[in-house]
């Protein structure tokens, strides 16, 4: 909390009380070391009052903002590959790194065969295969299952607009927010769902089936940490930092 001291009260109170005072000023010294004069007849009332200050930073270029949540994570305001917090930005395959023009079983780099998978861990959050910590560098991830989840547990959302950008915005415990725009996502060789969802991933494995992964979702109804996604999709991907 950032406060104005008011270290010349007193003096200039002594100062009246003497007859000394040739001109009834009070300054305002703050912690900057900047000084602000004020006229005492001027004043009708001091009022102190708290101002909620939300941290904020970047890191890599990329900005933050902590939302107030119990672990003290902080999220990007921005996709992967955005400029702007209601930019689309990049869609990513699980565990791939690049877009692409494709996004099926032919194009996806850990497609075996028969449906198969490759097993590239039940948790990517850091690794090689995190389309954040590669297109932003460390410390940035993808969001764990449990990091979605929180956030979920403890902001409120709300459908709404961002210069003209249909999304759902999350308010935390601290009045801070993120917009995540609705990006859809993409299929083969086309986008589904453009302003009528948002589908983000998460780094974790769904446990039971190792070809889905977890994902965030959110339409004009539903907001939900619980969906799971075929990992050749893609998706969005809106990175944290962890605490």
């Amino acid at each position: 909390m950032k406060r104005l001291t008011f270290t010349s009260v007193v003096s200039l109170l002594c100062l009246l009380a003497f007859g000394q005072a040739t001109e009834d000023i009070m300054v305002i010294e703050k912690k900057d070391a900047t000084t602000l004069r004020v006229n005492v007849e001027d004043i009708q009332r001091v009022v102190f009052e708290a101002v909620n200050i939300i941290p904020t930073g970047t890191v890599n270029g990329h900005e933050w903002i902590d939302l107030g949540l119990p672990s003290g994570t902080k999220w990007a305001t921005c996709n992967v590959g955005a400029s702007k917090p209601e930019e689309y930005g990049g869609y990513y395959a699980w565990g791939e790194t690049k877009t692409k023009n494709e996004y099926g079983t032919k194009t996806y780099q850990h497609y075996y065969s028969q449906m198969v998978y490759g097993n590239i861990g039940s948790d990517i959050a850091g690794t090689p295969y995190d389309a954040a910590t590669a297109n932003w560098g460390a410390p940035w991830s993808m969001p764990t299952s449990e990091q979605i989840q929180e956030l979920l547990n403890y902001t409120s959302s709300q459908r709404t607009q961002q210069n003209g950008v249909s999304g759902q915005k999350f308010t935390g415990p601290n009045g801070g927010t993120i917009f995540l725009p609705n990006a859809g996502n993409r299929w083969d060789d086309f986008v589904d769902g453009e302003t009528s969802y948002g589908l983000y991933w998460s780094s974790s494995l769904y446990p039971d089936n190792s070809n889905w992964a977890y994902s965030l979702y959110f339409d004009m109804t539903i907001v939900s940490g619980h969906g799971y996604y075929d990992r050749i999709g893609g998706l969005s991907v809106r990175p944290v930092l962890k605490n």
